[in-house]
């Protein structure tokens, strides 16, 4: 009778808990549309290369859920996607019909981001003409080098009932993991000269989507992995730390970098203002990453030679003629705020970017030479306020880039308005962009033609043509970037304001509200 006494209570609670979870799951999944049976990896580690072996089921309850429905997967010539199968089954588990690496389109080479890229993606959508329905697929890639080796990310927007990870290699392998929101205790098991690890999780919640959030703030429950030695394309990386990175970088562009000027004295601010602007108006961004080239730069000699190049390339010829004037200049190695943030604790290879910074008079200079619009010293959005790996003299270091001022990226209107003796409204308006945002208008207007310039004009104002007949507008300041780009407008209400008795009402606020 002591027992039951016991244990009763805690019973009661697990089954509390149990139909609390229940109810929550059942009131998540309609709302979300879709959740995740179950996501798996194997992982086997082969030397300098490994095969991932990646398993997923998923049930689709209703149209929300489709847009979780797309399969995609990529290649490059460091890693081939071997086997694809998928199988779209109903409410009963029948298959509807399955697809293979053969039906799925293939798209290569270009991207939004790049000119040309060697990645090669396979992708399809999957439907069905009933909900609910379950998308469940399996695909192996082969991987030349460890490099490749990133994270699993367990969580999602949508529940998980089951993850799970399993590690293959041979004794001895030399390798750090972090779990980023996750609380799992992994299990290994040794047989001869293999060691399996095996990290595990089931009943993941969706992660809730909160929009204003930073960077770093609020991520996916996942597992991040790194090698401690690799071979990339003949390159050998060894390390664990920061400095193990930074030198890993510095084998690939040190060689490509102009010939060193040994009798350069050091320049001052103007003749690094004016190298900065000699770079960026000659040097067209075009990335071409092609095997290694996604990571070495071409040398700075040919990108000057044939006027183009990447942000890698463009800041190796910067740094290059910067040193060469007597001005120290580092290579910046970033992860865009689009991308989430480097984790400082977790030295790794993974970043998507390549700036500059000098070092003059104790103060740091940084420069973007991909940035069209932005004056020395200036960075664009997606560079600011965000950890970032420095190749100095002393090895890698992590800096934080600065954050711009907000009262430099505002916008300024201001408007004249008259009531003409017809009742319509006549006005000038003057509106000035700086800053971020100025740079947003700015690219924008030097990428449009007239007929795309008089269509934004007339898309400041709500209505815009069936309402107000524009009558003169200019852009101006478009070349100069350290000046803000102003448009000015001049236009007239097509229709008489409301007249009520002898009062006249007019609403003032004629702009479109700024977006989020």
């Amino acid at each position: 009778m002591r027992a039951r006494r016991t244990f009763y209570p805690f019973m009661v609670f697990c089954l509390m808990s149990l139909m609390a979870l229940q109810v929550r799951a059942s009131e998540e999944i309609p709302k979300l549309g879709a959740k995740y049976n179950y996501k798996t990896w194997q992982c086997d580690i082969k030397g300098n290369g490994f095969t991932l072996t990646v398993k997923k089921k998923l049930t689709i309850y209703n149209k929300k859920g489709e847009e979780y429905n797309s399969f995609s997967v990529s290649e490059s010539k460091f890693s081939k996607l071997k086997e694809v199968a998928i199988t779209v089954s109903d409410a009963d588990g029948n298959a509807l019909y399955t697809r293979n690496k053969k039906d799925l389109k293939k798209q290569c080479g270009y991207s939004s981001f790049a000119l040309y890229v060697d990645d090669c993606t396979y992708y399809t959508e999957l439907t069905a003409s009933q909900f609910p329905y379950s998308i469940e697929y399996e695909y192996k890639i082969d991987f030349k080098s460890l490099f490749s080796w990133r994270s699993a990310t367990f969580q999602n927007y949508i529940p998980v009932d089951h993850a799970s990870y399993t590690l293959s290699h041979y004794r001895g392998f030399s390798f750090r993991y972090k779990l980023v929101n996750l609380d799992i205790t992994p299990i290994t098991h040794v047989q001869g000269s293999t060691e399996t690890t095996v990290w595990e999780l089931d009943n993941i919640p969706a992660l809730e989507i909160i929009d204003y959030l930073p960077p770093g703030y609020h991520e996916k429950g996942q597992i991040r992995f790194a090698a401690n030695q690799f071979t990339l394309d003949g390159y050998r990386y060894t390390g664990e730390d920061w400095n193990a990175i930074s030198e890993w970088y510095r084998k690939l562009y040190e060689d490509r970098l102009l010939p060193a000027d040994s009798s350069a004295t050091p320049g001052g601010r103007e003749e690094m203002t004016s190298i900065y602007n000699d770079v960026t108006d000659k040097i067209r961004y075009v990335a071409i990453e092609d095997g290694i080239g996604g990571w070495q730069p071409y040398a700075a000699e040919l990108t000057e030679q044939r006027g183009f190049g990447d942000c890698k390339d463009m800041s190796t010829l910067l740094i290059s003629k910067l040193r060469n004037s007597g001005i120290e200049a580092y290579p910046v190695h970033v992860l865009t705020r689009s991308s989430g943030p480097i984790d400082i604790d977790f030295p790794s290879v993974s970043f998507d970017h390549v700036i500059t910074v000098a070092v003059m008079d104790g103060d740091t200079v940084w420069m973007d030479p991909t940035c069209e619009n932005c004056p020395i010293g200036e960075l664009p959005e997606s560079d600011e306020d965000i950890d970032v790996i420095v190749d100095t003299r002393e090895g890698g270091r992590v800096w934080r880039t600065p954050s711009s001022n907000p009262q430099d990226n505002r916008i300024i209107r201001m408007t004249d308005a008259s009531i003409l003796p017809d009742r319509r409204v006549a006005f000038k308006t003057k509106f000035s962009a700086t800053g971020n945002i100025g740079r947003v208008y700015r690219g924008r207007f030097q990428s449009y033609d007239k007929d795309e310039t008089r269509r934004h004009i007339n898309a400041i104002f709500p209505g815009a043509e069936k309402k107000y007949l524009i009558t003169k507008y200019s852009v101006e300041n478009l070349e100069e970037i350290d000046q803000p780009l102003v448009i000015k407008i001049e236009a007239i209400s097509r229709k008489p304001v409301d007249k009520i008795g002898k009062t006249l009402y007019y609403n003032p606020y004629f702009f479109c509200n700024l977006s989020k």
